[in-house]
């Protein structure tokens, strides 16, 4: 029985109502494949294409890295400060802490793990195919040409938006990008889209992309002030101050309490404010955003099956290193104080923004 594209139209908008509507994050599924149009970059990604952000995940909380706005490795450093705290316990209290740092979720990944992202300006298109001559459907002005106006109804959500990749899809995308012609990728008027796609899960991951059409789009996505991203902002509204960012390894190391995110918890709440708007607009879900530990997983790794016994001693496990150890974050320091004598004031982002 042949598909019948009505039926199929039908579904994925029953689909997307499922699903919360639209998405601001644009990422390959396993065997998928997406045909986009890379955006010229903003002035603050200095003439790149992409912007790499270094990302932190703790347990389920995605940290994005201070280090990306010119800061330290925040997460990194409260790391080595609690490693010295368990030492100074004794030799159960380090095999604890070890125990914490390997960790791993039921379906086999790290707990904790440093990774990067590369996130891209894009356009989104599901296109729509004539049955006799397999071309594009309605984008052809009077005179033959590709008009960019009749293209526009082709972008998903008709908006941009941004798309996260693993460094090996960015690395074929460059290729593309530093090839004869490449550097009309990002153009405009005279510039092309791509296809991109992943096949495979896990290790066993590929993912390619080809050049595809010759592609016009409107203007409005190239301008800022209207239906254009800018990811240094996007990316720098997701980094956390670094009070919160300890309270969430706290929670993670000492069983400590998280409270609900504020404004303050943020680094750049200003750039935060607007992000927030920005996702309204686009009907994104922003309710994991609210509660510390409860963000939306944004890896792709697929669960693998886990065994009764073993699911059992994950548990067990994670009940464990739930529970609140006998000194408080807060108690550890002054053991360190009277140790080592008193910290020196802690450096905030903003003071090692105004260092860069």
């Amino acid at each position: 029985m042949a598909l019948d594209k009505d039926l199929a139209k039908r579904a994925q908008e029953e689909l997307e109502k499922k699903s919360g509507g639209t998405n601001f994050f644009v990422r390959l599924d396993e065997n998928e494949t997406k045909d986009i149009k890379v955006l010229d970059p903003s002035p603050s990604m200095n003439g790149i294409w992409f912007v790499e952000i270094p990302i932190w995940w703790v347990g389920k909380t995605k940290i994005t890295s201070p280090e990306f706005a010119g800061g330290s490795d925040v997460v990194q450093k409260i790391i080595d400060d609690f490693e010295k705290d368990f030492k100074r316990e004794g030799k159960q209290a380090e095999k604890d802490f070890k125990k914490l740092c390997e960790a791993k979720h039921a379906w086999g990944g790290p707990l904790i793990k440093k990774e990067t992202e590369y996130w891209a300006p894009i356009l989104e298109f599901q296109w729509e195919f004539n049955d006799k001559t397999d071309e594009i459907e309605g984008i052809y002005d009077d005179n033959d040409k590709i008009d960019a106006s009749l293209v526009d109804k082709y972008v998903v959500d008709q908006k941009a938006k941004v798309f996260s990749m693993k460094i090996s899809l960015a690395n074929e995308i460059n290729k593309i990008a530093t090839s004869r012609g490449g550097y009309m990728l990002t153009d405009q008027a005279d510039g092309f889209n791509l296809a991109v796609s992943r096949v495979g899960s896990k290790r066993d991951t590929k993912y390619n992309a080809v050049k595809t059409d010759d592609m016009p789009v409107p203007e409005k996505y190239y301008d800022l002030s209207k239906d254009g991203i800018d990811l240094v902002k996007i990316a720098k509204a997701q980094i956390y101050t670094e009070e919160y960012i300890e309270s969430v390894l706290a929670n993670y190391f000492y069983g400590e309490k998280l409270e609900d995110v504020t404004d303050s918890d943020y680094a750049y709440p200003e750039l935060r404010k607007k992000s927030e708007e920005k996702e309204e607009e686009e009907q994104e879900d922003a309710s994991p955003r609210r509660r510390r530990g409860t963000a939306k997983a944004e890896s792709k790794e697929e669960p693998e099956q886990v065994s009764p016994r073993r699911k059992a001693r994950v548990e067990e496990e994670e009940e464990e290193r739930l529970a609140p150890r006998s000194r408080s974050s807060a108690s550890r320091r002054k053991a360190a104080e009277a140790e080592e004598g008193p910290a020196p004031r802690k450096r905030s982002l903003i003071d090692d923004v105004d260092d860069a």
